[in-house]
C-alpha cells in the first residue's frame, strides 16, 4: 500500500483533514461527515452518526489508483476480472455508491 493511501485512510477514519497530490480528504464536524475524493471525484464517504456503512464509488474510473485508495479502507478488497471491478466477490458497479 502506498504511503499517501495509508495517510488519506488514516485521515479519513480519525475524521481530520487531508490533502496531498489528487488525494483529498475532508470532514464536516456539523454533518459528522468523512469523505475522500480522487482528482475531485467522491470516492469514499461515512456519517459517522447512525450509519454503520462505508460507502465507496469507483466513480466509471476502474483504475488501479482508485483501487488501490479504496482498498486502503479495512473490509474493502477490489480487484478486478477481465476489465469488471469486483468487491467481496461480487461484481461491483463502476458508476456509483456502494455500501461495504
Amino acid at each position: 500500500m502506498r504511503k499517501i493511501t495509508k495517510q488519506a485512510v488514516a485521515a479519513f477514519l480519525n475524521k481530520e483533514e487531508f490533502a496531498k497530490d489528487n488525494t483529498q480528504v475532508s470532514y464536516d464536524p456539523i454533518e459528522d461527515l468523512s469523505i475522500m475524493r480522487l482528482y475531485g471525484n467522491l470516492i469514499a464517504k461515512k456519517h459517522w452518526k447512525g450509519s454503520e456503512n462505508l460507502w465507496i464509488n469507483l466513480c466509471g474510473w476502474n483504475t488501479p489508483t482508485t483501487r488501490e485508495r479504496l482498498n486502503g479502507f479495512p473490509n474493502v478488497p477490489i480487484h478486478t476480472k477481465k476489465g469488471t471491478p469486483y468487491l467481496n466477490g461480487y461484481e461491483m458497479i463502476s458508476d456509483g455508491l456502494v455500501a461495504v
